[in-house]
């Protein structure tokens, strides 16, 4: 099964159960695959449709309700693009980025011992749960905020997709040979057909990368005017999660910025 929509993320805990709940699926897989049961979540279309921290937040969630759901049975499940983590990971790597993290050997051994290196630390040192309810909370409200500022911009704003257009060299890509699927899943101009690959890629072109930053600071913000500053500093300090969320977006805020100092 795959979860990738923020609907099927929020639903696949459930989905997990049903199907968990045939007996004869789960003596297929104790019988056929060791009692493991293969689970692909992915970032790429809950991005597109909300934004890179709901779709963060949305993952978490996800993931903590599939392994919970695994363990209601007695099963054990591997995780595709995700933290599904138990001694095992399988990653699935876009057909754009193969070249350029194992085009050579060095950068391919370099992109394996970092893969190798996560699971061992996943699974050794388990990363820390929220310390207080609290936190997940504000999660919700800022994973909240952030999506209506997103959308708004992206999906509501009747100039967006012409500037989207002309600033971006979307519409070369599909003439690319270097994506395993067409860019469109039906043909129109809008961006709610665009797979997920392309909007990112035709954004990381320009250096801008609307798609890792965008209404992030909108839900910070809302959040933190509502006098929650402290809070966010104690969940940035104690919750690995958290940090890690905001360290690759000031990451790639901060990679923006200096495309485009250099490019004035």
């Amino acid at each position: 099964p795959l979860f990738e929509t923020v609907k099927d993320l929020r639903e696949a805990g459930s989905v997990i159960r049903k199907l968990l709940s045939i007996d004869w699926y789960r003596e297929h897989l104790v019988d056929n695959h060791n009692g493991k049961q293969e689970v692909m979540v992915g970032y790429s279309d809950s991005g597109k449709d909300a934004g890179r921290f709901t779709a963060a937040w949305e993952l978490y969630k996800a993931q903590e309700d599939i392994v919970a759901a695994f363990k209601e049975y007695d099963m054990y499940s591997m995780g595709v693009e995700g933290v599904l983590v138990e001694g095992t990971l399988r990653s699935t790597e876009q057909g754009e980025m193969v070249q350029a993290k194992f085009g050579l050997p060095q950068t391919a051994v370099r992109q394996l011992e970092i893969y190798t290196t996560a699971v061992l630390l996943a699974t050794l040192c388990p990363p820390h749960p929220p310390r207080e309810e609290k936190w997940c909370t504000l999660m919700v409200e800022i994973s909240k905020l952030s999506r209506q500022c997103y959308r708004s911009t992206v999906y509501e704003n009747p100039e967006f997709l012409s500037y989207f257009q002309e600033a971006t060299p979307q519409a070369e890509l599909g003439f690319l040979n270097i994506g395993s699927r067409p860019t469109r899943r039906k043909s129109s101009v809008g961006i709610g057909h665009l797979r997920a690959i392309p909007w990112v890629f035709a954004w990381t072109q320009t250096r801008f990368v609307l798609p890792a930053w965008l209404g992030v600071g909108a839900g910070v913000k809302g959040v933190c005017e509502k006098g929650h500053t402290e809070d966010l500093k104690a969940m940035y300090n104690e919750w690995p999660f958290f940090q890690s969320t905001v360290d690759l977006i000031e990451m790639v805020l901060g990679e923006s910025r200096h495309s485009y100092s250099q490019a004035l």
